[in-house]
């Protein structure tokens, strides 16, 4: 496969790209917090209101990543949206604030599937155990890489 300088294989295609995005949007997220916001509100059609709410929010953010990516067609997402508004500060700090972000968002998920795996398997492990596992079991795939 020919690539073009300062461009990325393309190997996995969009299929797993869609996967991606639709699993990390539905994930865990929406099996946990729809319970912990419907507890503290009382009305359904309140509640209704705000995942629609959201919904429509959320598909406005999609839209608007996939116009910046068809505008700046280059790896490094946010950061390069960033860098491209507000300079290399904004790039910087864009990028730090991903991590962070993306480490709690892990954090989250590890917590949330050690819960689930102890719950299926019937296990009584402290939740720290099971989700340091979860975090250590998908490292070591992705330390395999892709092929």
């Amino acid at each position: 496969m020919k690539t073009q300088p300062y461009h990325l294989k393309r190997i996995l295609g969009i299929g797993f790209g869609l996967a991606v995005v639709v699993g990390g949007t539905i994930g865990v997220g929406i099996l946990r917090m729809p319970a912990i916001i419907a507890k503290d509100i009382s009305n359904p059609y309140f509640f209704i209101s705000l995942w629609v709410i959201g919904g429509l929010i959320t598909l406005l953010g999609a839209f608007i990543y996939a116009e910046l990516g068809t505008r700046f067609p280059l790896a490094g997402g946010a950061f390069v949206f960033a860098e491209k508004a507000f300079g290399k500060a904004g790039g910087f700090f864009t990028g730090w604030s991903d991590w962070i972000v993306n480490a709690g968002a892990i954090s989250y998920l590890a917590i949330a599937s050690g819960e689930y795996l102890n719950t299926l398997i019937g296990l009584d492990l402290p939740v720290r155990f099971s989700s340091a596992a979860v975090i250590i079991i998908f490292a070591a795939m992705q330390w395999q890489g892709i092929r």
